[in-house]
């Protein structure tokens, strides 16, 4: 098995690489409707403008992430890993790229694809050469199997190279962002499990100039019984070894393989993964990240052996025990989308701090009434359900009748009559004949449109959405209905030059909404930006008989936004 020092330098490297760099992942706009798709528009306004109906945001667009990883590995199998040096720590290299999509908040699946290179080198004497048929000059004269001219000290010491193309589909789970206490931990570590289809091959160096075998009678018993580990391996690597792995090595002949039958060749082993890892976000698309990585191969010849320790007589002996691989591994990664259209991957984010935001500011749209006959009292308060189009009306949805003539003054000819003169006929004129005193009387322009709606907008956006339009669209037809009110477009926001040029866009934004596409003249309107009230509405309110401009310049064009 592998030497505890190995995991441990594993974990090691994966804090030290991660702990550089934090950056939290911050929260979720779901009212702006331009991180949904058009499919999710119908989700989204029933969400935003029918609360009874969907409480629930649809989950918003987030992008890929690529990401490229370099690391260590070794195989925990019958050989010991690495060499000497640097090999003994990092026995092997590894390098790959990898594709990840979040399916929620905590669960992604990410594919990927590496190669990797790693070495190994016993420090026992071998003498179980069953398994291998290059080493057969090895074998001990007179073993079952030997050929009757086999020569050398009946063991050899095992060092192999196995190089893997390692492609993996895993399943991911993020173990950090979910927090009922604070907004985004600074890290997001993750767990996750996944199917390798594990193709490798493995090389021994057992010929040194010439092919021919090594000489490993030079070493004695004492030199393995008397020497560290370190040393023996030291003494083979350098001083017997050419490291250039020109051996076969052996291997189970089992399905699947490519190319049955043949040693030197690539063989695919099914294979299963399990790792944890932790990843630091460094920008807007770019992160940090290091796992570490087991993998179950239910193979036993990685290492190009299965079997260990000194000669035993003729009959092989095996171990029952799998290779498996450790993997230690480095990334940089890579946010792939549209930020304009695309949140950040979501694993990024905490969705309970939009819960948490709305329990604390919770935003109550303004309650939208039926009007049937549009005279701006709703109809559970209009005493006249079905006034005509465009007769003003009382604070009770009764037509006007400002001479009580009872003919309403939409259609009354002779808009005031003298009691004297009255009754009158169907136009509203009086029977009377023209007195002098009559001359003088000069109708009085009223206006009378009543309530008008407001427009709410989200986060620091100046567009109208689909439901303001919508809410503008029926303001517009008040507003048409009572040619004699003027309506001041009031706009909300604080002191800071920034809210200023906010409130200004906005409201600028409604009254050309109302003029270039309800075309309504812009001389009805009076202009109003920065007044106290709710910075994410825009009012529309009768001021007839006040005076005021109908557009203003920028108070802060630095700060100005555009659709």
């Amino acid at each position: 098995m592998a030497s505890k020092k190995y995991t441990l330098l594993a974990l090691l490297m994966m804090g030290f690489g991660l702990s550089t760099y934090a950056q939290l992942g911050g929260a979720i706009n779901y009212y702006d409707s331009s991180k949904y798709s058009s499919k999710q528009m119908s989700a989204f306004n029933d969400w935003r403008s029918n609360p009874k109906s969907s409480i629930f945001p649809p989950k918003p667009r987030d992008m890929w992430q690529l990401g490229i990883n370099f690391g260590t590995w070794l195989v925990d199998g019958d050989a010991s890993p690495g060499t000497t040096g640097i090999g003994a720590i990092f026995p092997g290299w590894t390098a790959g790229v990898s594709l990840r999509k979040s399916l929620g908040y905590v669960v992604s699946v990410r594919g990927s694809i590496g190669y990797g290179v790693t070495t190994g080198l016993d420090y026992r004497k071998n003498g179980n050469l069953g398994n291998a048929p290059v080493l057969d000059i090895y074998r001990r004269p007179g073993s079952s199997g030997a050929p009757n001219n086999a020569i050398g000290p009946g063991w050899y010491v095992h060092n192999y190279q196995t190089s893997a193309i390692m492609p993996a589909l895993d399943v991911m789970f993020s173990l950090g962002n979910l927090s009922v206490h604070s907004k985004q931990s600074k890290i997001n570590p993750y767990a996750f499990v996944g199917y390798m289809p594990f193709v490798y091959r493995t090389r021994l160096d057992q010929r040194g100039s010439g092919n021919a075998p090594y000489n490993y009678a030079q070493y004695s018993s004492s030199f393995f019984g008397d020497n560290s580990r370190k040393d023996i391996k030291k003494e083979l690597w350098d001083n017997l070894f050419d490291q250039d792995f020109e051996s076969a090595a052996g291997r189970d002949d089992r399905e699947p393989n490519f190319d049955q039958g043949e040693l030197d060749k690539y063989q695919i082993r099914h294979s299963a993964n399990i790792g944890l890892g932790a990843e630091w976000r460094i920008g807007k698309r770019t992160s940090l990240s290091g796992e570490i990585q087991y993998t179950k191969t239910f193979d036993d010849w990685i290492d190009g052996a299965a079997y260990q320790g000194e000669a035993v007589g003729t009959a092989p002996i095996f171990t029952s025990d799998k290779d498996n691989l450790f993997f230690a591994k480095l990334g940089l990664n890579f946010n792939l989308g549209n930020a304009n259209s695309h949140v950040a991957p979501l694993w990024w984010y905490n969705p309970l701090s939009y819960v948490y935001h709305e329990a604390r500011n919770p935003i109550i749209p303004k309650p939208i009434l039926d009007d049937s006959d549009n005279d701006g009292v709703t109809d559970q308060f209009d005493i006249e359900p079905n006034t005509p189009a465009g007769c003003p009306v009382d604070t009770k949805g009764k037509s006007r009748d400002t001479d009580g003539d009872g003919v309403p003054d939409c259609r009354d000819k002779e808009l005031i009559t003298p009691t004297a003169c009255q009754p009158v006929d169907a136009d509203g004129v009086g029977k009377c004949p023209d007195p002098a005193c009559c001359d003088k009387i000069v109708p009085v322009a009223t206006c009378s449109i009543g309530y008008l709606p407001s427009v709410s907008f989200g986060g620091s956006a100046i567009a109208l959405s689909s439901t303001a339009t919508s809410v503008l669209d029926g303001a517009a037809a008040q507003i048409k209905a009572n040619p004699l009110c003027r309506i001041c477009v009031v706009g909300h926001g604080g002191a800071s030059k920034r809210e200023q040029q906010l409130s200004w866009d906005r409201v600028n934004s409604v009254i050309n909404y109302l003029v270039e596409k309800q075309g309504i003249g812009r001389d009805r309107f009076v202009f109003k930006y920065g007044e106290d009230g709710d910075k994410n509405t825009v009012d529309l309110q009768d001021c007839s008989g006040e005076d005021g401009p109908n557009m203003v310049p920028a108070p802060h064009p630095q700060y100005r936004k555009t659709k």
